[in-house]
């Protein structure tokens, strides 16, 4: 005859197995945080167009980028839970970084970081591995309003290894992803023409699918304008010429 205390017994046993199997589910669906913050120079003055990365110190690696508005306020929203380093830079003023800005869901994060004019030395990003054991590149793309972005420009460069570029268009979700990659260093170039172009010098993940998001701005007037822009759009090729060059008359601009 089982007892009143046997069916307990088993219903706490029962209830710490669906806890425990849970328990991964409920890890991955915490809120999610916000980052703001003003870069300025030293008089107080917002600085526009600065590069802004946040990099996420432990795994699965995840990097943030963005720029400052023409004010100098930088957000950025929907930001996965954890410790990141926040770096700023813009060419003509030296970097300046913060590390230990740990982020918690719903709640929002300040950085308010002051930049002095002066020769620009980049610091390479290093960071921890990714999802998975192949290495592979994940980009999501959205405007200031938090819209997907298509037909980003993303190149991935190799820095002193020997592989080819990786280079894409982000599609109507603002996504795209790399594959079959080398694990090394990489030159990030992300541009859309009328846009904020951001630029990573190098970056290197250990292994694993290295996760990043990106939030262009409209260009700040006086800023160089996009790679795609200033490259004249692709002509039709030859093999579209219909008639035949006897058909052709001299100064037909088909014929050219």
């Amino acid at each position: 005859m089982q007892t009143t205390g046997t069916h307990f017994r088993r219903a706490c046993l029962l209830l710490s197995l669906v806890a425990a199997s849970i328990g991964p589910t409920v890890a991955t669906d915490l809120p999610l945080g916000r980052l703001r913050g003003e870069i300025k120079q030293a008089g107080g003055r917002g600085i526009p167009g600065v590069t802004v990365v946040s990099a996420r110190s432990e795994a699965p690696a995840l990097l943030l980028l963005t720029s400052t508005d023409p004010d100098g306020f930088l957000a950025m929203d929907g930001v996965s839970p954890g410790e990141y380093r926040v770096s700023a830079w813009r060419e003509d003023y030296r970097l300046n970084e913060v590390d230990g800005v740990a982020i918690t869901g719903p709640y929002r994060f300040v950085v308010d970081l002051i930049l002095v004019p002066g020769r620009f030395e980049w610091q390479p990003i290093r960071l921890p591995s990714g999802a998975g054991s192949d290495p592979a590149f994940s980009l999501q793309v959205e405007d200031a309003r938090g819209r997907p972005m298509e037909g980003v420009l993303v190149r991935l460069e190799a820095r002193g290894m020997r592989s080819d570029p990786f280079e894409a268009r982000s599609d109507e979700k603002g996504e795209v992803r790399f594959e079959a990659m080398v694990e090394g260093t990489w030159r990030l170039i992300i541009s859309r023409a009328g846009w904020t172009r951001i630029v990573i010098p190098e970056l290197s993940w250990g292994g694993g699918e290295i996760s990043v998001r990106a939030r262009l701005l409209p260009a700040p007037e006086g800023l160089p304008l996009a790679l795609d822009e200033m490259l004249p759009r692709a002509e039709p090729l030859a093999s579209e010429w219909r008639g035949s060059l006897d058909d052709a008359e001299p100064g037909d601009p088909s014929f050219l």
